[in-house]
């Protein structure tokens, strides 16, 4: 039978004993966080992500630490009974470190980039420096998929400039892969590189067993 992978939204209370309990279940996990930290709305921030609220930093828990913690992980004894947020997070922290939760969170998923190696200038066989890659970045909004992701690119290049530009013409086209399969295609075309086979399958569902279940996809090469 094929291992179920669980999706576990945001790195708080509820996600981190989400994933902990997929652990215990024998169930892979993935905990998709949008800022670069645990704790959700327990964390406090002086100057909060955009879209992103932030709780008063002298704010202190209404419950009793007896209360609030996880069934599995008490909280030390030294923690004051009604804890200031700080401690809170401390508390997160620890949870996180001795169940080794942190290699199952990936964080700032809304800002994701990718790198694509540029042919060098001179053929084949003759002396040449190294290109540097062409780093894209995405920025993808809280109406996301009802509004396409913020592409920009770090180069001056107008044909660069221009491609960005007819993407966001580009109207039926507002998924992330089918976005990204259209930019490797033209970055393909504009470096007359061919075009690889898995990049058909970016935009596919990925296909399911006799059980229903999502079968994870490898690519040969």
């Amino acid at each position: 039978m094929t291992k179920k992978i669980i999706a576990v939204i945001w790195s708080e209370a509820c996600g981190l004993s989400s994933a902990k309990c997929c652990l215990d279940e024998d169930l892979e996990s993935v905990c998709f966080e949008r800022t670069d930290d645990i704790g959700g709305l327990c964390r406090y921030q002086e100057s909060p992500e955009e879209g992103r609220v932030s709780i008063y930093k002298l704010v202190i828990i209404n419950t009793s630490k007896e209360m609030m913690c996880f069934s599995d992980y008490s909280i030390p004894d030294h923690h004051l009974n009604f804890m200031h947020n700080s401690q809170v997070i401390k508390y997160f922290r620890m949870y996180t470190k001795d169940f080794n939760l942190l290699k199952y969170i990936q964080f700032k998923l809304d800002e994701p980039h990718c790198q694509f190696l540029v042919p060098p200038p001179a053929p084949p066989g003759s002396p040449h420096s190294p290109q540097p890659p062409l780093t894209l970045h995405c920025n993808i909004t809280e109406s996301y998929p009802s509004s396409s992701p913020i592409w920009f690119v770090d180069s001056d290049d107008p044909t660069l400039t221009s491609i960005l530009e007819r993407l966001e013409d580009t109207k039926n086209n507002n998924s992330l892969p089918q976005q990204l399969k259209w930019l490797i295609c033209e970055l393909c075309r504009l470096y007359n590189l061919p075009k690889h086979l898995d990049v058909e399958m970016l935009d596919q569902p990925l296909p399911t067993g006799q059980n229903g279940i999502t079968e994870e996809v490898t690519s040969e090469d």
